[in-house]
């Protein structure tokens, strides 16, 4: 598309439009906005969960270490090997896993449903032009990408750091705790700073959001004369005039 025609798309998209757009893809999806909910989703159920986690796993440790001993190797104690392994990891992982897949879903539908589109999987030869590569490399939502990595990249760097400097005091007597206070420790600055960051990734997205909202809307404009066509070639319908009539 040539400068000219992006500057004659003066006209905001017709009921037709929207339409078709929403068959092919969602309205307007921030793929930002549904990464960060589904981490943070994530990461609130294993801090739901986490005493949980461990206790099912040192169970399980604890009972193929007393099992070891008198372990015979054969097909049937293999199978029920691999049935307690699976078992126990669908116990640890399976709360997380949900959780994460429920609010990948939730985020999608709440940003504008899920489109299953069969356009994607056709075989698009211009997909392979290496200029219209090199276009979508060196464009307007290129740049935009670039820029928002940057900024996340330096806005949760500096968070962590700032996190990380306020125990500063705590970290260099951490070698005169025990174990188990180490563990702890770690575990819960861990926890602070990935919070942290999905609460600043996550004001971020809203604000990648707004934006794929507008380049959406940007995309969808029209010329006048895409309008006219348009109505022309709705009056000429056949149902559309009878429906008019009706009225």
């Amino acid at each position: 598309m040539s400068e000219e025609d992006k500057h004659s798309k003066s006209e905001q998209p017709t009921e037709q439009r929207l339409l078709e757009a929403g068959k092919k893809s969602p309205p307007a999806h921030s793929r930002d906005l549904t990464s960060t909910v589904t981490l943070l989703a994530a990461i609130l159920a294993i801090s739901w969960t986490g005493k949980n986690m461990l206790t099912t796993l040192m169970e399980s440790s604890r009972k193929m270490l007393l099992d070891i001993g008198t372990f015979q190797v054969t097909t049937l104690t293999v199978h029920k090997l691999m049935v307690e392994l699976i078992v126990t990891m669908g116990m640890v992982l399976g709360p997380v896993m949900l959780s994460a897949m429920m609010a990948g879903i939730a985020i999608n539908f709440a940003q504008g449903g899920i489109v299953l589109s069969s356009e994607k999987l056709t075989l698009n030869y211009d997909r392979l032009n290496p200029l219209k590569g090199l276009k979508k490399i060196f464009n307007m939502d290129a740049g935009m990408e670039m820029l928002k990595s940057t900024l996340k990249i330096a806005v949760v760097g500096y968070m962590s750091y700032s996190v990380i400097r306020g125990q500063t005091e705590s970290l260099t007597h951490l070698s005169d705790r025990g174990i188990v206070d180490i563990f702890d420790f770690v575990s819960k600055l861990a926890f602070k700073l990935v919070v942290n960051s999905c609460s600043i990734l996550l004001i971020l997205s809203f604000f990648d959001l707004l934006f794929v909202k507008w380049r959406h809307k940007q995309n969808l404009m029209m010329t006048k004369q895409e309008v006219k066509q348009e109505h022309k070639e709705a009056d000429g319908d056949p149902k559309v005039k009878g429906k008019i009539r009706r009225i």
